[in-house]
């Protein structure tokens, strides 16, 4: 633990010593290619070495063609490219963001298929859904043809299976999943009288039934579970309303995000929701400020970690500051114990609500890279 103090000690008062020899070239993450020349990244400076691992994997480009501005902001736009590239990086392509598809409603992400394979659903028709009052902790979810409409049974169809497909064909991962016909009592009600205002409360209440598709519990397809897609297409709905998609889509980062969205690394509402400032009028605005506000520690660390997973502990050490319920704690965890990040004073503490600059980003962002320039103990 006092070696850890000394280490966060000297590279807040001593920045340079980052500055960590290179691995052996040929990083399974690292893509072929010449590194840039940049006029304000002389070698001297404490990140250089960082910068030109990043740059040379094709995850961090310059300002400009001559400038890097190692002390200017990493804004959360540049931020989603980096993650996407990431990911595509490694999942064996050349480190390039997808495009954003064509379509991309709601609608055609989820759609649900009778036992012929006639589709007759899609998000639109779902009215609710249950898992954690479910005992066996499956997933159950109510259809309707009428989405204002409670009504007690499936007209839908009459299969008594069902497979739905979650995701757009031919774009990310489609996920698939297999429900199976099933009617659920939901609830009890009073029947009101003829000519009464108010049920009669004393005569017994009448169950409720409704008719759904019960999808097995822990079913995972593509990666995901069912509720969690279901928890995103919520999501999708509600932060890529009609007032913000056309601006949001014309956005040069908005086709990052869309498929580390797609691939369930992140949540609009967590990325816009905690930008107070973008909220306005009982709605969430256009996020135009991703291109001007630096990001935090803590969401750099959420969306790699989201992107590369658990990474090797070499430090049980905890970050001090960090709760096991906070915003982001697992990933925080995993990357202060891995060596990916470290604490900014002498007790070690994490300070994930302070922003960073593109210099300290490519020093992360290569330790992510290139295990040899993880912190270490030893």
């Amino acid at each position: 633990m006092k070696r850890r103090q000394l280490c966060a000690l000297l590279s807040a008062l001593f920045l340079f010593v980052l500055c960590i020899p290179c691995g052996a070239a040929g990083s399974e993450n690292e893509k072929a290619q010449a590194a840039q020349t940049f006029s304000d990244v002389p070698e001297t400076l404490w990140c250089a070495q960082s910068i030109r691992v990043c740059n040379q994997a094709g995850l961090l480009n310059g300002t400009s063609a001559s400038r890097f501005s190692p002390g200017g902001p990493l804004t959360m736009g540049q931020l989603l490219s980096i993650c996407a590239r990431l990911r595509d990086l490694r999942s064996g392509g050349t480190g390039v963001a997808p495009s954003l598809p064509e379509a991309y409603s709601a609608a055609m992400y989820y759609r649900f298929y009778d036992a012929d394979g006639k589709l007759f659903a899609n998000y639109d028709n779902i009215t609710g859904f249950q898992t954690a009052s479910e005992s066996d902790g499956s997933c159950f979810l109510f259809l309707t043809d009428d989405a204002s409409s409670d009504q007690d049974t499936l007209t839908l169809t009459a299969s008594t299976t069902c497979t739905l497909k979650v995701g757009l064909d031919g774009y990310g991962t489609l996920r698939t999943y297999s429900g199976t016909r099933e009617t659920l009592k939901t609830g009890e009600a009073y029947s009101v009288p003829a000519g009464q205002r108010y049920p009669d409360f004393s005569q017994p209440a009448a169950p409720i039934y409704r008719t759904g598709f019960r999808f097995s519990a822990g079913t995972v397809s593509g990666g995901e579970t069912l509720s969690s897609a279901l928890s995103r297409a919520g999501d999708f709905s509600t932060e890529l309303s009609a007032e913000n998609q056309s601006a949001m889509r014309a956005a040069w980062w908005f086709p990052a995000a869309f498929s580390l969205w797609d691939a369930g690394c992140f949540s609009f509402s967590d990325l816009v929701g905690r930008q107070s400032s973008f909220y306005t009028g009982g709605i969430y605005s256009v996020p135009a400020r991703f291109t001007a506000d630096a990001v935090r520690r803590e969401d750099l660390v959420r969306l790699l970690h989201a992107v590369t997973g658990d990474l090797p502990v070499i430090d049980k050490t905890a970050a001090p500051d960090v709760s096991t319920d906070s915003y982001a704690a697992d990933a925080i965890s995993n990357y202060y114990q891995s060596g990916i990040v470290s604490g900014m004073d002498a007790a070690g503490n994490f300070r994930g609500s302070a922003t960073l600059t593109r210099g300290q980003a490519a020093a992360i962002l290569a330790r992510v890279l290139q295990p040899s320039l993880r912190l270490s103990e030893t």
